[in-house]
């Protein structure tokens, strides 16, 4: 499309939403990000923010407009969204997303997230009445579907205070019920985190999957991987980063440990084994992790580590026909952060985790 082709195309669906923005704004926006699609990002962007600099636009031209800006930018500049994840018709998650600003590296679900909650629905009868551990879990997206797939329960936990909040939000969308505030500071009264509930009851009604299972607890809890490795130094709460939001106890164990898109800083790598090794049951407890080699070499450290440890590993290699099965169930057309197989060095990986004999 040539760039004049598009100006015109630009400005009639923004003039188009001047006459009936109520019914015609959405329509508008799918119709300037189709242009965009075509005519690419950077030549785009151009056109569309030299119409930001027209006197005197109104509200719902301006609406149009920010939403085909941040198209051009890409995911990281994406509203905040909500996603429902249809595994079968009567096995089904809805998560909100976030904003980066907000979340950081926990604002989108990730695509290695996908390829993992599958691995999950695969190992159901192993998850039925079990205690899951969710590490850096996001949007909690594996974490909740282990809820629905019959685990008793469910610990999900990221160390931002806003990804918390947000995981608990996604945690009545289960739907779930508060089950009851967990003790904390007192001075949290006088903190900037806003009173949440940690701790819910879900019930599983909503799926025939799980009938005859009791309902599950979930807990949403603050987990920083290098305060927790060093959990034998009996660190003051003054030394933690966020001292008033809840935490594990130092004992706490469970059957499995699940985790997607974890290895991607060598700093941290250490530090995630430790808490691996730490956290996961030596009575027949599981890990199951999605890892997107972005570096070999993050990969081999990860696998190093965890062997000093005395972890057993086994690795599986995700082929580009589960990736499609992935992609099946999502209706959307931007990828996003859901990258494929073929984006990273070396594809995506499944890593089993358990404690040598």
């Amino acid at each position: 499309m040539e760039e004049a082709a598009m100006l015109r195309c630009c400005e009639d669906l923004l003039l188009q939403s001047l006459s009936s923005p109520s019914s015609q704004w959405q329509q508008a926006v799918d119709q300037v990000q189709a242009a965009i699609k075509v005519m690419g990002s950077s030549r785009a962007s151009p056109l569309l923010l030299s119409f930001l600099r027209r006197p005197d636009l109104p509200d719902c031209v301006l609406d149009v407009l920010s939403h085909a800006i941040a198209f051009c930018c890409g995911s990281c500049s994406s509203p905040p969204s909500a996603l429902t994840f249809t595994f079968s018709p009567s096995l089904c998650v809805r998560v909100k997303e976030m904003d980066y600003v907000t979340g950081g590296l926990g604002w989108k679900v990730w695509g290695t997230a996908l390829i993992l909650s599958w691995k999950l629905v695969d190992q159901q009868k192993d998850i039925k009445a079990k205690k899951v551990l969710e590490l850096g879990s996001g949007c909690g997206l594996c974490g909740l579907l282990t809820a629905k797939l019959g685990a008793c329960e469910v610990v999900l936990t990221d160390y931002m205070p806003e990804v918390l909040a947000n995981l608990c939000e996604n945690t009545l969308n289960l739907p779930a019920s508060v089950l009851g505030p967990v003790d904390l500071d007192p001075l949290e009264a006088q903190s900037q985190y806003p009173e949440l509930s940690y701790d819910y009851v879900y019930g599983r009604e909503d799926t025939d999957l799980t009938s005859k299972c009791s309902p599950a607890i979930v807990r949403v809890r603050m987990l920083d991987w290098a305060e927790d490795a060093l959990l034998a130094d009996s660190m003051d709460n003054k030394e933690l980063r966020y001292p008033l939001l809840p935490r594990l106890s130092s004992d706490e164990t469970f059957d499995w440990v699940i985790g997607s898109d974890l290895v991607y800083d060598h700093y941290n790598i250490k530090s995630l084994a430790a808490v691996i090794t730490h956290r996961l049951s030596k009575q027949g407890g599981k890990a199951i992790f999605g890892i997107p080699v972005r570096e070999n070499q993050e990969v081999r450290l990860f696998l190093s580590e965890l062997d000093a440890y005395g972890m057993d590993v086994h690795v599986e290699q995700c082929s580009q026909q589960e990736w499609d099965a992935c992609m099946d169930m999502l209706e959307i057309e931007e990828g996003g952060t859901f990258h494929g197989v073929d984006h990273y060095e070396g594809g995506l990986l499944i890593m089993h985790v358990k404690h040598k004999p």
